[in-house]
């Protein structure tokens, strides 16, 4: 009696193993582009809370600092010089989860981006890729109201 409990609690182990092997997570893993450029997507959900809260663009590091909590990556890029703005550009579609403008104004970068290449932050909160010929040519998010240009992170 007893060993037929042990076979009965050896088989259950592994039918447990087994099926807890074949539940794995089907989230696929991101990709090294989501990775590489998560704090520029961070920065444009912090941009665009910041237009949806306050229906205007930020006009410097200090009018996301509120956000820190919800987007870390993206303020610490900021105050790192790792990211630089387009302060006061208009976001496209702030309103929108998934923005369906199409858009190749620069609103944010890698600060790397202009002499290394590197990923830059659309109007439309897209992600991509530029090279610094592309990066130089590409136009840049004009702002809703006047505005002193990219700058770094400035208190």
């Amino acid at each position: 009696m007893q060993r037929r409990l042990w076979v009965a609690g050896l088989f259950l182990a592994g039918a447990s193993t087994l099926f807890a092997a074949g539940c794995g997570s089907s989230t696929p893993a991101p990709t090294q582009e989501v990775i590489e450029s998560i704090n520029l997507r961070e920065l444009g959900e912090a941009y665009r809370t910041y237009v949806l809260a306050k229906k205007s663009s930020p006009k410097k590091l200090t009018d996301l600092r509120e956000y820190e909590a919800g987007y870390p990556m993206a303020l610490l890029g900021l105050k790192n010089g790792e990211l630089e703005v387009f302060w006061e550009g208009e976001l496209l579609e702030p309103e929108a989860v998934f923005p369906e403008a199409k858009s190749d104004k620069i609103l944010a970068f890698e600060s790397k981006t202009p002499k290394e290449g590197g990923y830059v932050l659309l109007t439309n909160r897209a992600i991509k890729k530029m090279t610094p010929e592309e990066f130089k040519s590409a136009p840049k998010a004009a702002p809703t109201s006047s505005s002193t240009g990219t700058t770094k992170a400035t208190p």
